[in-house]
């Protein structure tokens, strides 16, 4: 028998973190759901290519999804637990889908990662079914990475936003960082030096927040530039902003970039900062050049 699949999983794994009644690891849930689905050791066995196992890695998406609904959350590392809305949704007897999940997904990530509408599996070109399995993966990523920077320490944060800064090029190879984040800095959390002197830099802020940055912020970070004698920063947040600190943007005369918490995802998953690829797959195509020549 082949190891079911995905969205299969989702109903015993809601089922235990209900019935543990407080956070559990992800080790303890994935074996605890193959214990309820009767896996056999053959299923258990089964590895994808990258030595993962199959059905450890289909009990974690299990979980990614359900997150989309709010059934389940993340206290810490490694850890989760189910919520309220995951018990109600046991209540209904009904099968969970992933198509029932897939409903739940951040409008955001749908426009960004899946610009058009995928058919049915047995539709798809091989080269659809790519695309749609790394849109997956990328959200997915870019998911949990906005959960550890939350979950992080303040100093934390400020250095992967450098990090983030400096991989995308800004610093150069004559340029330098400086993590400037402490009390009485006014804001300032760190400055880019683009080039040997100094002469051309970039003040920048980290601020982790659940929910928007307002005007107010902003126009701190504008003073504390204006001290540093600064025309150039950068804001970057967790959260979101609002549409007065856009606007305030918009109309200062400074040079001020605000980055939002999925924007600051996505640089990372660009630029390789806190993340690792797991393997590059190599897709062949027949050559007509060669037998044509």
């Amino acid at each position: 028998m082949s190891v079911p699949k995905f969205d299969e999983f989702a109903r015993p794994v809601l089922q235990f973190l209900v019935d543990h009644g407080e956070e559990a690891s992800v080790s303890s849930i994935r074996e605890a759901a193959a214990d309820r689905l009767g896996l056999t050791g053959a299923q258990r066995s089964e590895a994808l290519a990258n030595g993962r196992l199959l059905y450890q890695d289909r009990a974690a998406w299990a979980l990614t999804w359900m997150k989309w609904p709010g059934w389940v959350v993340t206290p810490r590392r490694a850890h989760w637990a189910a919520t309220e809305a995951g018990r109600t949704r046991l209540e209904d007897v009904s099968p969970i889908s992933a198509a029932e999940m897939r409903s739940f997904q951040p409008p955001r990530k749908k426009k960004a990662e899946a610009p058009k509408e995928f058919g049915d599996a047995q539709t798809l070109t091989p080269q659809d079914r790519i695309d749609q399995a790394v849109g997956e993966l990328k959200v997915s990523v870019e998911d949990e990475l906005a959960d550890f920077l939350r979950g992080n320490s303040p100093t934390f944060f400020e250095q992967a936003v450098l990090d983030v800064l400096k991989a995308m090029g800004y610093v150069g190879d004559l340029g330098r960082v400086e993590h400037a984040g402490q009390s009485g800095d006014g804001g300032i959390d760190g400055v880019l030096y683009l080039d040997r002197l100094g002469l051309e830099r970039v003040h920048v802020q980290a601020k982790r927040w659940k929910g928007s940055v307002g005007q107010s912020v902003i126009r701190d970070f504008a003073g504390a530039m204006d001290v540093r004698g600064a025309t150039k920063g950068v804001i970057v947040t967790t959260g979101t902003f609002t549409k007065a600190a856009n606007e305030y943007v918009r109309l200062s005369p400074k040079v001020i970039r605000l980055i939002g918490g999925d924007e600051l995802a996505e640089l990372m998953v660009e630029f390789g900062v806190g993340v690792t690829h797991q393997r590059t797959v190599i897709i062949p195509r027949l050559d007509l050049d060669y037998f044509e020549g």
